[in-house]
């Protein structure tokens, strides 16, 4: 039997039991296979990537200038400002510019009797939302500060705990009059999460592609004994567990619905599936710990790393896991996503090293032991992100689906692994543990590496995932 410690890599950084007929894993770097080929030197072999920052065919990256500014100074509108400014400054789409002092809507403007008391009794939404464009814009003060767009913000309550979020978009080369408008109205509980759809908003009407901020991270925290799912906003607000701390867990994913699946062991039993409002485990037709999930895109099938017959192989079926089929021959196929277009990524072990197989095909550089693989539905094409050992670091690399034009994204900073893609496709979130600048933790980058990353959370973990909340 071929022992599966060399299969788990960090996915299972914190060994815990696997049952009676099957060995313990063992830690391992996460890129899977110990050592590297020494017939030539990692770093020579990224040295032949290109990095994108450097190619002299791009243009210089210009981000559009915004502002953030509330229509009425209360504590609501200016908690959704807050929410907006991180999120677009979030985005790499927009450079977000200073905070200017809020403007306040004459109170004239709502109208206090006659014909607009009969409309705001009609429709209290509409008045407060002409109200809002009918505040002055200060465009001089704004072309002065050096911005070409203003996103004005009010969060008006609407009683019952319900409140009325809205968002006037204003480009400064078209005059006072808004370009676009968007009101959403949310539940005391729903309000950041609506704050968030109002950024992608405007990100959408900026740049043609709704931006990714309402939307979920999930992965896996590893402690002393304790290795839980946890969720994080895309915002890095909001860290919760979400898996009983008496299950040593490993691969979270969001699954049909958007409900959290992940693999436990429980008192030392095999890895099964288990779904979060669950009590019992799902019972998969093939028996063995399962090391790796991943839905695809529509969330019907399921691909499953599971250890059978004396290695771990990966099989595909429906959402549920009802049904499963081998999905390949190869051994030790850990770390399984799906493309948009369907397609199968695993990381898997052919020879002595861990590489990246794109349905059976493999499309990470020989020579290099990659991991976790996942697919960017970039809006200029789909890119395969996944990391790569480098000694003792780890470093990110981009490239097609078929593994070609590579970029480095990541380099000589600590150990940067586990990337997750945005769902708009335009970000990659990951874990460093990079010594320098701003320390260890939860980092966003652009998927194209032409920005520096951005650290969002204190946090480290393995297995990361991200989803847009229905």
């Amino acid at each position: 039997m071929r022992l599966i410690a060399l299969a788990l890599a960090a996915s299972l950084a914190a060994a815990a039991p696997a049952g009676a007929d099957e060995p313990a894993p063992a830690q391992a770097p996460s890129g899977g296979a110990p050592g590297q080929d020494p017939a030539r030197d990692p770093e020579d072999i990224l040295g032949d990537l290109v990095v994108e920052a450097s190619r002299r065919s791009l243009p210089p990256l210009r981000l559009p200038k915004i502002a953030v500014e509330v229509i009425v100074d209360d504590d609501p509108s200016q908690r959704l400002a807050e929410i907006v400014r991180r999120d677009l400054d979030l985005s790499f789409e927009l450079e977000v510019i200073g905070a200017p002092p809020p403007i306040t809507a004459p109170a004239s403007d709502v109208g206090a009797g006659g014909d607009d008391a009969e409309a705001a009794a009609a429709d209290p939404a509409k008045t407060s939302a002409d109200a809002s464009a009918s505040a002055p814009l200060d465009l001089a003060r704004w072309r002065e500060a050096g911005a070409e767009l203003v996103a004005r913000v009010r969060a008006t309550p609407q009683g019952d705990g319900q409140a009325e979020l809205q968002v006037l978009l204003y480009s400064l080369a078209d005059g006072d009059a808004p370009v676009f408008k968007r009101s959403l109205t949310a539940a005391r509980g729903q309000r950041r999460l609506t704050s968030h759809r109002l950024s992608d908003a405007i990100v959408g009407a900026i740049t043609g592609y709704a931006g990714p901020f309402a939307s979920q991270l999930t992965f896996i925290r590893a402690r002393p004994g304790e290795r839980r799912v946890w969720v994080i906003d895309a915002d890095g607000e909001r860290l919760l567990p979400r898996s009983p701390p008496e299950e040593l867990a490993v691969s979270p994913a969001f699954g049909p619905d958007h409900v959290l699946t992940w693999a436990a062991s429980v008192g030392g039993g095999r890895y099964r599936l288990r779904r979060e409002g669950s009590e019992a485990p799902i019972d998969a037709p093939i028996v063995g710990s399962i090391y790796g999930i991943a839905f695809n895109d529509d969330r019907s099938k399921i691909a499953l790393s599971i250890a059978h017959e004396g290695d771990v192989r990966l099989f595909v079926g429906p959402a549920d896991a009802s049904t499963l089929a081998p999905a390949s021959s190869l051994p030790l196929a850990l770390h399984p996503a799906f493309s948009p277009r369907g397609a199968l990524a695993f990381a898997g072990t052919a020879r002595k090293l861990q590489r990246i197989y794109v349905d059976g095909r493999a499309t990470s550089p020989s020579g290099l032991s990659a991991s976790a693989p996942v697919f960017c539905r970039h809006p200029e094409g789909t890119r395969l992100i996944y990391s790569v050992v480098v000694g003792k670091r780890e470093e990110l690399v981009a490239a097609d689906e078929r593994g070609r034009d590579a970029i480095r994204l990541t380099r000589g900073e600590g150990r940067n692994a586990y990337p997750a893609c945005s769902p708009d496709g335009r970000l990659v979130a990951f874990f460093s543990t990079r010594p320098g600048g701003e320390g260890p933790g939860l980092y966003l980058m652009r998927v194209d590496g032409r920005r520096p990353a951005k650290k969002i959370a204190n946090v480290v973990g393995d297995s990361l995932r991200w989803a847009r909340v229905p």
